[in-house]
């Protein structure tokens, strides 16, 4: 089975062309590595940076390279140099051109491993292709820019893999190195956000200096040389600060009380017999 990023049910992805895509690629061999939804900046042809583009399915492989597959559900063509899709009783305009969108993923991709590997040229294949999951025949001719091998229909979702060595190419010498790169480092990055155990006792002192009330240090510095008396009190009520205004003082050196605690419990019925 295949590494997915990020591995849910697909029965959460509402897109059905999609959800096929995505359990058909999960059936690869494990040293396949799947992307869904991957999300990048393109500020080649974006104005605004903010902005995002999606490429639906990038897949890595060490010996072979990366595709990059955009997928179109339902009936599509290529009529008058235009993408088109059929809705309602006819066809109309794309509103993009699903080769150049996969194309466009293809070489974001390509920029970033060279930004981050400082080499010109990646070593393995990279590819694109498009993925009709509704549709199993192919009528007519195909745009310049779009190869037989790069298209795949609902056919192949059955066994994926040979149409993929097929847009690839020839296998080059594995170089899982350069695959690690891809997934772990531009890819599919992780971080975490924690605190280290120094700090988080550090920041509890600071807290802890300032957990008293006006009137709960008030009462405890009346009381401070008052070796009988007694605070009662419920949860919340200042009874912890006053041992921990105990203790500081104690710290440093200040006259401080000795407190005791008593408790009661109430362990509720008896249990019959």
């Amino acid at each position: 089975m295949a590494t997915l990023i990020p591995q849910i049910d697909p029965m959460d992805i509402k897109n059905e062309g999609e959800r096929a895509v995505y359990t058909a690629a999960a059936r690869l061999p494990a040293t396949y590595t799947v992307l869904y939804s991957w999300r990048f900046p393109d500020r080649e042809t974006l104005m605004d940076e903010t902005l995002l583009r999606e490429a639906d399915f990038i897949i890595v492989h060490p010996a072979y390279g990366y595709i990059v597959l955009e997928v179109k559900q339902g009936s599509v063509g290529f009529i008058d140099r235009q993408w088109v899709e059929y809705k309602g009783k006819d066809y109309s305009p794309m509103h993009d051109n699903p080769v150049e969108q996969a194309k466009r993923a293809m070489y974001a991709v390509l920029r970033l491993y060279q930004k981050e590997s400082g080499q010109h040229e990646f070593p393995l294949h990279i590819a694109y292709g498009v993925v009709f999951p509704d549709s199993s025949r192919l009528d007519g001719i195909l745009p310049v820019d779009l190869r037989e091998g790069n298209l795949i229909l609902s056919d192949a979702l059955d066994n994926l893999e040979p149409f993929l060595i097929q847009a690839f190419g020839s296998k080059k010498p594995s170089r899982p190195e350069i695959a690690e790169l891809l997934v772990n480092k531009i890819l599919a990055p992780s971080f975490r956000i924690y605190t280290k155990l120094e700090d988080q006792i550090v920041q509890f002192s600071r807290e802890a200096q300032r957990v008293l009330t006006d009137e709960q240090e008030r009462i405890l510095e009346e009381t401070g040389l008052d070796s009988r008396k007694m605070f009662l009190g419920s949860a919340g009520s200042g009874i912890c600060a006053g041992c921990i205004w105990n203790r500081q003082a104690l710290f440093e050196g200040r006259p401080s009380m000795r407190i005791r605690s008593v408790g009661a419990v109430d362990h509720g019925p008896p249990m019959p017999a």
